[in-house]
């Protein structure tokens, strides 16, 4: 007999709904986790385009200087003025620091314009600027995650920023994003997945005990329990009453009903053998041809009554 044979009804069908528990939970995880991920990089993104923009602010400035219409100075100062003032997804912005590194321009942090930011670090002890430069010389442009407090705020949260070297002046523009938000976003996301989760569970366990309790009730019992009582039958043992169940309409009371039947029958054949063998002995001094016809019609009538017995129950009714 396999393992699943041994398991009853009903814990084979809380093994399918646990299953299928597991597999949407699996699928909502799944979901949410790649749509925090498709949100980082939409965000990682936008940041690069608006870094790209302004950097083509300096390119067009010096291009200007190059071209002799303004001066270095006034490109440069001018750059930085309206580089400061553009803000994008409602208070982003940028910076500008050189390659020391020194910060050129804050645009919300003024009070760190021209000081060394060289030991700047966030609260997980990473050189954020020294790592920007770093960036630029290695590969000219890149993304860094990193803390840093929102506007407004003392408190550093996770941020990822795009820096993009500007080699003419030997500056490095960048910008970020604070990702918080997608954070926040995520954990209302499992919320929800946690809910319909749990909803879903108690809907399929209360699904899977209403099919489980109809199937039983079909039954009347276990179907290892079936299997164990019909070879019993079969071979002719009708001794042992099966085990009352309520339901009419089971298969348990069904055979029930056919071991009584037959056990009946079997009875009723038994009887008709005793009578024909318990006959007065006065019967054995009747002439020896009419004790002959006289037990040649009992046993007759005995095989009729066995006969029609069995006949009249194994008959199908009309």
């Amino acid at each position: 007999m396999s393992l699943l044979h041994r398991i009853t009804v009903s814990r084979r069908l809380g093994g399918l709904v646990g299953l299928a528990v597991l597999l949407i939970l699996s699928i909502s995880l799944g979901l949410s986790y790649s749509e925090r991920n498709m949100l980082t990089q939409e965000r990682q993104s936008a940041v690069r385009q608006t870094v790209e923009v302004a950097h083509g602010i300096l390119a067009n400035y010096h291009d200007q200087a190059v071209q002799g219409a303004i001066s270095q100075e006034q490109a440069q100062r001018s750059a930085l003025q309206a580089i400061s003032k553009l803000r994008y997804s409602g208070s982003e912005y940028f910076w500008i620091n050189d390659m020391h590194p020194r910060m050129v321009m804050h645009a919300v942090r003024p009070q760190l314009d021209g000081q060394d930011v060289t030991s700047n670090r966030d609260p997980s002890g990473r050189q954020l600027f020294v790592d920007f430069v770093n960036i630029v010389k290695k590969d000219g442009a890149g993304f860094h995650r990193y803390l840093w407090p929102k506007p407004g705020s003392d408190e550093p949260v996770e941020k990822v920023s795009y820096v993009m070297g500007f080699e003419p002046w030997g500056w490095v523009i960048g910008s970020g994003v604070y990702i918080d938000t997608v954070h926040a976003a995520f954990a209302s996301r499992l919320k929800w997945v946690l809910g319909g989760t749990v909803l879903a569970t108690l809907v399929l366990l209360g699904a899977g005990l209403a099919i489980s309790r109809s199937i039983l009730q079909q039954l009347g019992a276990e179907p290892s329990a079936l299997l164990a009582i019909t070879p019993k039958m079969a071979q002719g043992d009708l001794s042992t009453a099966l085990t009352a169940t309520s339901h009419t309409h089971s298969v348990l009371w069904g055979l029930e009903e056919m071991r009584t039947n037959v056990a009946h029958i079997v009875q009723g054949v038994r009887s008709a053998q005793t009578r024909g063998h318990g006959q007065p002995r006065n019967c054995a001094r009747q002439s020896r041809p009419v004790a002959a016809h006289g037990r040649a019609s009992q046993r007759s009538g005995a095989d009729c009554g066995v006969h029609g017995a069995i006949w009249q129950f194994c008959a199908p009714k009309r």
